[in-house]
Order: structure tokens, then sequence, then C-alpha cells
């Protein structure tokens, strides 16, 4: 009888360790893609996708498909073949596909699928996976095209600038990061929209920067103005004071928005701040570029939260000094302005500093509003700009508006 207790008992703590480790998995989208359903064969490239992976199960979003295979291959150049018909109605997910009791890195996957060629408009297919805690936590060797882990803002080599010494009138420079994008994020939701606008500009590559708390981004829609869009996923968790690496975008197209889907933390109180940082498109920001014919010739040179590292303790009565990087430029900008978002400031100064030459220094002491403008001043029309230090503080008190401000500088050749 006691032999008998004692089995049971042991094959119930067993299985409550089999359930704890399964609770552990967790289901992760690592990859989505337009599929044209009058052809028959689509792949899908997940080699992005953070850490390693024991399983998949491929979705169908929008409408209906019909897979006829789906073949998983894995940076060791193995490759799992799932040789069966698979019908998925809209909004059906596949059972797991290739699964393994090992963590592997996957690659790319390649979906074969029965032609449909009135369907009309394309599906949407999205690939999953299953990752352990171990999984995630592990990395691509270097040599197979790891993607470089985010990093905190002081670890994160400054971009290779020009030396000031070297940099000549007309000549081109590297730039910093442009934040064209912010939005604070709760934790309740699991997805927010980051409005953009065509007077931004175009941009070539975008990252992300988050501050006050961490936030688990799963993947991001940029939606171009065209109607266009393009998914990207991260799969990471981005801790505060971070950047994600950087991502591809279309040079040629105006960002409308960026939908950010995250993983929502309902036991976490509190908000994240998430900004969008971007290099511009080749010489937007050209005494000749595109970004002339626009805004009466403005462009959007840095835009910073107030108080970069000290984003929840605005000063009411001292003045914050903040530096912010200006995109890749080659001079030519004859005066700026600033602009002012979310809650009032008051202005103390500004300190442009070129590549090469002495600094200019405008003294302006002034309350600007939110959506208000201030300035135009005149720099230095022959020197590429390489960040504008400003002093301000938020108007916690006596001003307009909530929220951390936001100071945007703007150029005019």
């Amino acid at each position: 009888m006691f032999r008998r207790v004692l089995v049971a008992v042991i094959g119930v703590w067993a299985a409550s360790l089999a359930s704890a480790a399964d609770a552990r998995d967790r289901w992760v989208l690592i990859g989505s893609q337009e599929v044209d359903l009058a052809k028959t064969a689509e792949s899908v490239d997940v080699a992005q996708a953070r850490g390693a992976f024991r399983a998949v199960r491929v979705e169908a979003k929008r409408q209906g498909i019909d897979l006829t295979q789906v073949r998983v291959l894995y940076s060791d150049g193995t490759a799992h073949d799932e040789d069966r018909l698979i019908h998925l109605l809209k909004g059906e997910r596949s059972k797991p596909i290739g699964q393994a009791t090992n963590d592997r890195f996957i690659d790319r996957i390649d979906l074969t699928f029965k032609s449909d060629a009135g369907a009309g408009s394309p599906a949407r297919v999205e690939v999953w996976a299953l990752q352990t805690d171990e999984g995630q936590r592990k990395r691509r060797d270097k040599a197979a095209g790891e993607v470089a882990v985010t990093q905190p803002d002081e670890a994160t080599p400054a971009p290779s600038r020009t030396k000031p010494s070297e940099a000549k009138p007309g000549e081109r420079t590297e730039g910093g990061d442009v934040m064209f994008g912010y939005q604070d994020v709760g934790f309740g939701m699991d997805r927010d929209i980051i409005r953009v606008g065509s007077e931004t500009g175009k941009f070539a590559k975008l990252r992300l920067r988050v501050l006050k708390n961490d936030v688990f981004v799963n993947s991001m829609k940029v939606v171009y103005n065209d109607g266009s869009s393009e998914d990207i996923v991260l799969n990471a968790q981005v801790k505060q004071g971070s950047r994600s690496p950087w991502y591809d975008v279309k040079p040629t197209e105006f960002i409308r928005e960026i939908q950010l889907l995250y993983r929502s933390r309902p036991n976490v109180t509190g908000q994240a701040r998430v900004e969008v940082t971007g290099q511009y498109a080749s010489d937007w920001l050209g005494a000749t570029g595109e970004g002339r014919k626009y805004n009466d010739g403005w462009v959007l040179l840095g835009a910073q939260s107030a108080g970069m590292f000290g984003v929840n303790s605005i000063k009411a009565f001292g003045f914050d000094k903040d530096t912010i990087p200006v995109g890749a430029n080659e001079g030519g900008f004859k005066k700026i302005r600033i602009k002012v978002r979310n809650r009032s400031i008051t202005l103390k100064d500004l300190r442009v500093v070129y590549y090469d030459g002495p600094d200019t220094v405008i003294d302006r002491r002034a309350r600007v509003d939110p959506d208000q403008i201030e300035g135009p001043w005149d720099v230095k029309a022959d020197a590429p700009i390489k960040e504008i230090v400003a002093s301000y503080r938020g108007r916690i008190v006596w001003g307009k508006g909530a929220g951390v401000p936001v100071v945007e500088i703007w150029g005019q050749h």
C-alpha cells in the first residue's frame, strides 16, 4: 500500500515539474509575409528573430490558404520538410511543425501552396515559434550573421563622424539619430500607433529607443503614405535607456505611421516611452536635397525628449541641458527655429555646434507653448552642423499641455 502511494506521489511531483517546464515555453511571432495566392511558393526570412526555437506554426491572416509543404531551414544547413496538406481558414494556426527537444536557430521558412488566381487580395502568413527560456537567451555565432542585442545608450558606440578639423564647407557628415516619432505605451495594452506624417522627412533606417521602463517588442508595421507597408519582427526586450538594432525602410516613401505590437504586462504599473529614431534618406538634408521641396524649405534637424536620461523628473526651476544630435548634412542652413510638443517649456539658450569653427550661441529666454514655433535665428550657412545643445526647463505649474516636452530643431536652407 505504502509503495503504491509513494509511486503516485512521485508521479504527481514529476507531472508538476513537467507542467512547470512547459509553462516556461511560449509561442512567439518570428516573421510574417504577404503571399500572392496566384503563385505557388513564398519564403519567410526569419534569420533576424532573436534566440533559438523548438518548433514552428503557420497562421493564416486575412484569408485562408492551402499549404502543401512547409520547409524549415536551420542555420546549420539542415532542414525539416512537412509534406502534407495543411488547410488553414482565416485566423487558423497549424499544428506544431518540426518539433524537437533541442533549441535551433531558424533562417527561413519556405511555403508551397495551392494557387488561387481568383483570390484577389494577397494573404498574410505569420510564422510563430516555440521558445524556451534557454532558447531566448541563446545567440547566433557572429560568423553566422548574429544581430547585436540591444545595449544601453552609454554603451552604444557613437556614430563615426568626420573629425571637426577634417570637415569642410559643403562636405557631408555621418550625422546622428533623428527622433521623428514617439508614444507613451501602457502595459495594459498590447499595441499602439506612432503617428509620423509626411512633413517629417524620408528615412533609410530606423530603430527604437525605450525610456522609463523595459518593453518587450514583438513587431512593428511601417505604413507608408502610398498605402504600402512592411512588417519588422523584433521579438526582443528593449531595456529602458537602450536602443534596438537598425532596420532598413523605404527611402523613397514618407512614413505615415508605425504600428507597434508589444507584449502587455498587466502586473506592471506605469508607462514606457518608445521613441522612433532614424537616419535620413541620402541627401534629404543636403543643400540641394529633396527636403528643400517641402514645408517652405524647413527640415527637421533633430529632436529630443526633455531630459534624455531624467525623463521622469523634468526640472521645474533649474534648467536641463540636452544635446540634440543632427542628421547627416553638408551645411547650407541659413536659419534654425524650434518647435515644442506636449508641454510648455521655458527656453534659456541654444548652442549650435559645427564640425569646424566656433559655435553659434543663441541667447533667447522665452516661454514656448505646445505646437508654438520660436525663432528663426541666423546660423553659419557654410558649415555642417554636428549637434545643438539646448538649455530649457519644463513648465510644470504655469504652462500648457501635459506629459514630457519634446523639443524639435528645424533648419532652412
